[in-house]
Parts: C-alpha cells; sequence; structure tokens
C-alpha cells in the first residue's frame, strides 16, 4: 500500500522531471554548463534580506526515498540578476549545483570549506519561478548551504520588459489632462519583471485652499511626496510589517501588547478594564476596543469624549 505521503512525493518528482533534466543524467557540456561566476564574497551578508537560507541535502528537514524532490528548490527571481551565497562544510569536497538546468561550477567552494562565496546567477533566472538543484555529494555526509537574497527592482526602458512606450505616453496625456481640469495630483510607478518602467509625479501638493479656489502658490508633487493613504494603511503598512515580523519570528499574532508597550495598562477609572490581556491579534481584528474614528487628521478634536472641540488640541495630530 502507496501512502498518501509517498503518492506525493512521486507526483513532485514527476512534475520537476518534466520541466527539467534530473541532474545525474546531463552530460558535461557547452550546452548545459551555466555562466555562473563564482567570486568569493566579503562576508557582508545581510541576513534579514534572504528569501531562503536552506542546507542541502535533507533541505526539508527528512530524508527517505523521495530524496530526489528533497534536493530542489525553487525561489523567485527576475531575468537578467541573482545571486546565491553558497558555503560547503562537513568536508564536502565535491556536488553539482544546479540553476534552472544549468550547472553552475562550486569547485572553489568545495575546496575550502566554511568560507562563504558568491555566485552571480544572472545569466540563468528567468521571471517569476527559477529552480536550484543539489545532487551528487562527495562524501555523501557533506553539506551545502546556500542563501538567496530576494530579487531588487532596477530602473530601466519599457523596450526592455517587452512594454509599449507609447502606451506609458498616453497614461501621461491622460492624467495631465484630468490635473488641468480640476484632478489635484497622482503619483504612478510601473514595475515589470523586476524593472520600473515608469517613476512619475502629477499636480501639486494642495492644489485648494479652504474655501475651494484653486492655488497658485503650492510646490509640485515629486515621487517623493508622502501621501495621506487613509485607510490602505491597513494593507500597505500594517499587513506587510506584521508578514515580515511574524516571519523573521520577532513576534507572534498571540502576543499581548504589555509586551512591547509595558505602561499599556488600564487607568483607576478606565469604565472598561481589560489592556493586560490584548494581544496583537485582538488589535489585527479589531476587537481591542479602541475608538472606531480617533480623527488623527483633526486638531481640533477631543479624544475623551470622541467629539469636535474648539479648545483643545489633539495630541495625535
Amino acid at each position: 500500500m502507496i501512502s498518501k505521503k509517498r503518492l506525493c512525493s512521486i507526483a513532485m518528482a514527476l512534475t520537476f522531471m518534466s520541466s527539467m533534466v534530473v541532474a545525474p543524467t546531463i552530460k558535461t557540456s557547452a550546452s548545459n554548463i551555466g555562466y555562473g561566476n563564482v567570486t568569493i564574497s566579503n562576508g557582508s551578508i545581510n541576513e534579514s534580506g534572504l528569501q531562503a537560507n536552506i542546507t542541502f541535502p535533507d533541505c526539508l528537514n527528512y530524508v527517505d526515498d523521495t530524496l530526489i524532490v528533497n534536493n530542489m528548490y525553487t525561489f523567485k527571481g527576475y531575468k537578467g540578476q541573482g545571486k546565491l551565497y553558497i558555503t560547503c562544510t562537513d568536508g564536502l569536497e565535491s556536488v553539482r549545483v544546479f540553476v534552472n538546468g544549468k550547472e553552475v561550477d562550486v569547485s572553489a567552494a568545495c575546496s575550502n570549506n566554511g568560507t562563504t562565496y558568491e555566485v552571480d546567477i544572472s545569466s540563468l533566472t528567468v521571471n517569476d519561478r527559477n529552480t536550484i538543484q543539489v545532487t551528487n555529494f562527495v562524501p555523501e555526509t557533506g553539506k551545502i548551504n546556500i542563501k538567496i537574497p530576494y530579487p531588487v527592482v532596477l530602473e530601466g526602458s519599457a523596450e526592455v520588459v517587452g512594454m509599449n512606450q507609447n502606451t506609458l505616453d498616453l497614461i501621461d496625456t491622460l492624467i495631465n489632462n484630468d490635473v488641468k481640469n480640476g484632478f489635484t495630483s497622482a503619483q504612478l510607478a510601473v514595475i515589470k519583471d523586476g524593472v520600473m518602467v515608469k517613476n512619475s509625479a502629477y499636480g501639486t501638493v494642495n492644489a485648494y485652499n479652504q474655501d475651494g479656489t484653486p492655488k497658485t502658490d503650492s510646490p509640485k508633487v515629486t515621487t517623493e511626496t508622502l501621501y495621506d493613504i487613509a485607510s490602505n494603511t491597513k494593507m500597505y503598512s500594517t499587513n506587510y510589517a506584521i508578514q515580515k515580523l511574524v516571519s523573521d519570528g520577532t513576534i507572534n499574532l498571540s502576543d499581548k501588547i504589555t509586551k512591547f508597550f509595558p505602561e499599556f495598562i488600564d487607568g483607576e477609572n478606565d469604565p472598561i478594564k481589560g489592556k493586560a490581556n490584548l494581544t496583537i491579534q485582538h488589535i489585527l481584528e479589531h476587537q481591542a476596543g479602541f475608538p472606531a474614528d480617533p480623527q488623527y487628521h483633526n486638531n481640533k478634536f477631543n479624544q475623551e469624549t470622541q467629539k469636535p472641540d474648539q479648545n483643545v488640541d489633539n495630541p495625535l495630530y
């Protein structure tokens, strides 16, 4: 009887093999040797900027008869850029490393166990999913650690990524016409396949006076101008920050707020108590009991009464 785990592993192996040649069957020739340029690293690796930190064999922390799958790893990348940081340990004398089916020469790292080397794989990467395969360990007890940085956004032209510059010019025309007809301002960035092909700003920082008449002395919007994104803050600031902190193990959603802010305690006259029990998850789920509309933007708002008040200064303003 074949277990579900075994069936799943076999299916994964067949999927990988259908898209690339299994390493032991690859013959070393000009057509399948990659052009990864191995150079010694200065050791300045930003550990927090890694999308993967894996050790082969057993990159999934178990070893069994599905090892063919266990010796592959898929990572995010863009065509024309990419690096690996590799370190051979445990007496590894030789190993074969493939990126998208092309072999990369890592013999220098194998000759210097414990020393980290930087591997340029920019000539081998493709947009989106890329695959590393590691095999033929000599001796079998040897190991290789591979660190993979996140891809970065580079500046470039529309033509580089197969876009039509006329389309981007048309967008400029549309937004500029809107600004001429009363629209306040805008910023626009267009990124395709890791290349920023457009980064533009339109209009002025403050287009109108309080009485609704157009301002004539307001500075122009730049690509560095900050906008009040209101409720979008939850997505672009809070969610991304929380995901990063949880992923890094810095926080846990069940952590109490008092772990980070010990002064967050109940006041003697608070009608509702329980701050000591509030967790990060409570706040994210809008279950913390905070005011629904704290009026950060209103300098004449009483935070105690939660009402407009011309005689107070809002400390949150």
